[in-house]
């Protein structure tokens, strides 16, 4: 007997690894960990989820054709009652199968393997569910951490997938000068290794390369090019050429570079013209200032800063300031930077440089001096009329003065609205138009409809000939002086409508939306008087 379990046992053991359940198996399942655990994952990730214990593998399924579907991924906006309800009562609708992410689902004892069989979005949020359907081999339906059946639901974010060349500089022609100096490149997400062997310019003859300069975000490189040891020509002129940048460039996550190349054509001329610098200003508020400047040619800009009569060392901050393109074409080119880290009734100095994609440098130089903003702002205003009055004939925006003894004279005063779409109109205060010490400004349309608000006195009116029209929707108002100092602003979240205004909670409290609320409902919108909501709160 003692032989015959010798021979018996390894058979028994190759049959089966695991012991049948016992009969009396009332231990639910439930998840242990998932892998990858972290938040952000790559968009081609694939999840194992640990189980307390074995599981059943016909209750595991990602087809959503099938009865036996229990795990899903789907993005995180799809994810609700109805989803679930839909997961835990299989197959799924055509509709919502449009809704998941297909899946291959594979068991091997209590692990269970998730891979996505399409791309997952970059930057996307997603949620991976896993049904209470499924089951262990005693037929005990997963568990959530009450103990009670419930699904698993794990939240994750796809990174931004392989990095790509997202634009260059090149022209959409792919034409350009042969003492073309700068060729930039924007990737779609921070990158690294980008030198003179990854991001290259070959063809009808090898330009020499000066440097390869990244900007602080990794996002932008530049290739420049070295001077000509003779005449204007780097490239060949007529010359073809090819802009690559190869798959050893990668992403923080060390997903390589999408490869890419773009032909570039040398014209038959150089381009001599020099760039120039025009409409040079410097618009200064009480701690920062706005330069604004045009190129007569498309560039790349700097600001250099400082107190008058120092180094321009930008106070130590990081220097120079960039510049930003605003647009422009066909010789004029808008510019604008942002100067940091000033001191209130201080004047600074400043050096504008503008290079062109040739080389050609332009410089410019002005003074500015800061000064402390007058105390108004932006208090109320309501852009979506009363019901039983038209739009605009309701409308208004409302300025204060929190100034403590002096009048302001307004005259010349901006309110810009900027739209979520980027359109921008203004509406502009008269002249003679001024607040007292703690009054109001009431900016009104000439067919301004005061029913709807009890009096509003004329001393407190500004009645605009030409009114900026506020949109019914999510909207910026920025308020500017005469000499276009930014004054006060508010980005809305969300436009109350329907006679509803939005009002400051105080005169001083700070342009940001926590500092507005929707009119009250047992006050309503109070232009030429205090906001509803200074005494009585929001609601």
């Amino acid at each position: 007997m003692r032989a015959i379990f010798a021979l018996l046992l390894p058979l028994a053991f190759l049959v089966g690894a695991c012991p049948p359940p016992p009969d009396d198996d009332d231990t639910p399942p439930r998840v242990l960990s998932v892998e990858p655990a972290t938040p952000v994952v790559p968009v081609t990730v694939s999840f194992t989820v640990r189980f307390s214990e074995a599981l059943d593998a016909d209750t595991v399924s990602g087809d959503v054709t099938a009865d036996n579907l229990s795990v899903a991924i789907a993005p995180r906006s799809e994810i609700d009652d109805a989803f679930l309800s839909d997961l835990r009562n299989p197959p799924f609708s055509d509709s919502r199968q449009d809704d998941v992410v297909p899946v291959e689902v594979s068991v091997q004892g209590d692990f269970v393997t998730v891979t996505h069989t399409q791309p997952l979005l970059p930057l996307a949020a997603y949620t991976l569910a896993i049904s209470e359907n499924v089951r262990d081999e005693a037929a005990n339906p997963l568990i959530g951490p009450d103990g009670l059946a419930a699904p698993f639901l794990y939240d994750f974010s796809t990174d931004a997938g392989a990095p790509e060349v997202a634009s260059t500089d090149v022209p959409s022609n792919g034409i350009v000068p042969p003492n073309r100096k700068f060729f930039r490149v924007t990737f779609n997400q921070p990158v690294q290794n980008v030198s003179v062997d990854t991001l290259t310019l070959g063809g009808a003859t090898t330009p020499a390369v000066a440097a390869v300069l990244m900007n602080e975000a990794r996002t932008e490189a530049t290739l420049v090019l070295d001077d000509a040891a003779s005449g204007c020509e780097r490239l060949a002129p007529q010359g073809q050429y090819t802009l690559s940048a190869s798959s050893a460039i990668v992403a923080d996550t060390g997903q390589a570079l999408v490869a890419y190349s773009l032909p570039v054509t040398a014209s038959a001329a150089c381009d001599t013209a020099a760039n120039t610098l025009r409409n040079v200003e410097a618009v200064a508020g009480e701690v920062a200032a706005t330069v604004r400047f045009v190129t007569s040619k498309a560039s790349s800009t700097e600001v250099y800063f400082g107190v008058a009569g120092g180094a321009l060392d930008c106070l130590a901050a990081s220097c120079p300031a960039s510049g930003v393109a605003a647009g422009g074409s066909g010789g004029s080119f808008n510019h604008t930077a942002q100067l940091a880290g000033l001191t209130v009734d201080v004047a600074y100095d400043y050096l504008v440089v503008a290079e062109d994609e040739v080389g050609s440098v332009a410089r410019a130089h002005g003074t500015f001096t800061t000064a402390p903003l007058p105390k108004i702002t932006i208090n109320e205003f309501l852009a979506d009329s009363p019901d039983g009055v038209s739009d605009p004939d309701a409308e208004f925006i409302e300025l204060t003065s929190f100034e403590p003894s002096a009048t302001v004279d307004v005259s010349g005063w901006v309110v810009e609205e900027t739209t979520a779409a980027g359109s921008v109109k203004s509406c502009t205060l008269p002249a003679a138009s001024s607040i007292a010490p703690g009054g109001f400004l009431v900016m009104v349309p000439s067919s301004f409809d005061e029913t709807p608000f009890g009096d509003v006195p004329d001393n407190v009116r500004a009645t605009l000939s030409s009114w900026c029209g506020l949109n019914n929707e999510d909207i910026t108002l920025s308020l500017k002086d005469a000499s276009g100092r930014p004054i006060a602003g508010i980005s809305t979240p969300s436009e109350p409508g329907n006679g509803r205004s939005l009002e400051r909670t105080a005169p001083d409290a700070a342009d940001d939306p926590a500092s507005f609320c929707t009119s009250r409902s047992d006050v309503g919108p109070t232009p030429g008087r205090e906001n509803g909501v200074v005494s009585r709160g929001c609601e």
